[in-house]
């Protein structure tokens, strides 16, 4: 699973800044098919243009949108930017998304949640992820995730597989 969120997130990466051939942009485009998901892979391109630190505040995400320099990158994925403005705003329940401004990335991958609808739908929210996914959640759900905080070092080291000792000294 890790493996393919890495060629995933190289694949959307590399032919974000590089260019890709029609295959794998009808790929990268199906990767952009919920709202959601088209404003998390627009966070991540912004993130990789940005040593992998996440957009301060919405006016430094849209100023990175509508840069000609990014232009290409934004129609291989499929992303349209005619109208910047619609692209923060959910098509489901037509509310702005919520953000989580300020997410540090990865070139390795990660799947921090980072947008969020306000409302939902029938008692569901979509949340768009950095690993370029979307999910219905309740709102409930979605709230703990956009309120969460980032795992403290000590559970990362013990999932790169130092022991509790040595996390804790590493905490210290």
């Amino acid at each position: 699973m890790f493996r393919i969120c890495i060629v995933l997130t190289v694949g959307l990466l590399v032919g974000f800044v590089s260019g890709c051939s029609d295959p794998v942009g009808e790929k990268i485009e199906s990767l952009n098919a919920t709202g959601a998901q088209r404003l998390a892979n627009t966070y991540t391109f912004f993130q990789a243009r940005n040593g992998y630190r996440g957009p301060k505040d919405e006016a430094e995400l849209k100023k990175f949108c509508a840069d000609a320099n990014n232009k290409k990158g934004f129609e291989r994925a499929g992303i349209d930017l005619s109208n910047i403005d619609a692209l923060f705003i959910s098509p489901r329940d037509n509310q702005p998304y919520r953000v989580k401004y300020g997410v540090t990335g990865s070139p390795m991958g990660f799947s921090e949640p980072l947008v969020f609808e306000s409302v939902g739908v029938e008692g569901e929210v979509m949340v768009g992820f950095g690993d370029s996914k979307s999910k219905l959640m309740s709102p409930e759900e979605a709230d703990d995730l956009f309120s969460a905080k980032k795992p403290k070092k000590r559970k990362k080291n013990l999932e790169r597989g130092d022991s509790a000792d040595d996390a804790a000294k590493i905490e210290q």
